[in-house]
């Protein structure tokens, strides 16, 4: 595995039977706030279709919550709730494409975010249980 902070994710030119780990660490000072959580973006994303795969976990295991997992041509990344996320690719043994390429920045720690927001049966709207 790989710790990576504020670098370039690539697996251009990917070989088949790959498993590539990059754990992306965000430290308290890297933002404002102290809170700092990993934003992943892919600049060029190209792997075998539904065979080869981008995952990325919420946090340093693939214990954790997936966030995103994609295949094929297009990856929108994704954002942590805490401060580390565990990329990892993946290719079968037959069959690879282009590669990626990504990258990722720390970010102050949304408040909340669209999943959290209800709409309840008065019309009022609540985040992680508070009434906005």
């Amino acid at each position: 595995m790989i710790s990576l902070d504020r670098l370039v994710l690539s697996a251009a030119g990917y070989d088949n039977g790959h498993e590539c780990n990059w754990l992306l660490m965000c430290s308290p000072s890297d933002c404002e706030s102290n809170n700092c959580v990993p934003e992943v973006s892919f600049s060029s994303f190209q792997l075998e279709a539904n065979w080869d795969f981008v995952t990325l976990y919420d946090g340093d295991t693939v214990a954790e919550s997936q966030l995103v997992r994609c295949s094929g041509d297009s990856c929108g990344g994704g954002v942590g709730t805490s401060n580390m996320v565990l990329a990892q690719m993946t290719s079968d043994g037959s069959v690879t494409q282009d590669g990626f390429i990504g990258s990722y920045s720390c970010i102050a720690q949304p408040d909340c975010t669209m999943d959290e927001l209800v709409l309840d049966w008065s019309g009022g709207m609540h985040a992680s249980g508070h009434a906005l």
